[in-house]
């Protein structure tokens, strides 16, 4: 398809961008149209992310879409290529929501892997002298990646910064070490 025939909805790219023209001098019924086309377009896009798998709910593509509508009303003035800006900001959008998904899942994920209440400690023998000397015997830097992040409430970034090390090899190390402490309890 040629960009002159490139299509959106019932608006070519040549309406689009007199739209863009016609609101940026002032045109509030044509700057209405617009960002109602923009918002669907926007939509359309994020809802065929969701159709394969890439985002989680039919919710995420809608406030995926209403972030656009928001970005297209703060800038819209500043746009010269509507087609290029629509295509790089949606892009980048979905990008963004995907990594700081992904990460935050994963990071939930595993915090929940160490929460326990104190009924389910006592129920499965837990016994706090044998933790205190597995924990003991360990090898820095070990042993004060489990201090800090158990006894002093410190979050993996803060670690990495006072160990001097890289926060995803901090997180490697603390998770790796709870294994081996739960290997050594058994």
């Amino acid at each position: 398809m040629t960009k002159a025939a490139q299509q959106y909805y019932n608006f070519s790219s040549e309406e689009l961008h007199n739209l863009l023209i016609k609101a940026k001098e002032g045109s509030l019924r044509e700057y209405n149209k617009i960002s109602a086309e923009i918002r669907s377009i926007a939509f359309s896009y994020f809802k065929s992310k969701y159709d394969f798998g890439k985002l989680n709910s039919i919710d995420d593509a809608e406030d995926l879409a209403t972030e656009i509508f928001i970005s297209f009303s703060k800038q819209y003035k500043n746009i010269e290529n509507i087609e290029r800006w629509l295509r790089r900001v949606m892009f980048l959008s979905f990008v963004n929501f995907y990594k700081s998904e992904k990460s935050r899942l994963t990071y939930e994920y595993k915090e929940d892997l160490i929460k326990e209440s104190s009924e389910d400690q006592k129920s499965s023998g837990f016994d706090k002298e044998i933790v205190m000397k597995i924990v003991n015997s360990l090898k820095n830097p070990k042993r004060e990646i489990i201090r800090m992040r158990f006894w002093d409430g410190m979050q993996f970034n803060e670690i990495a910064v006072k160990l001097n090390r890289n926060e995803a090899a901090v997180k490697k190390m603390f998770y790796r070490t709870l294994e081996e402490i739960k290997k050594m309890i058994e």
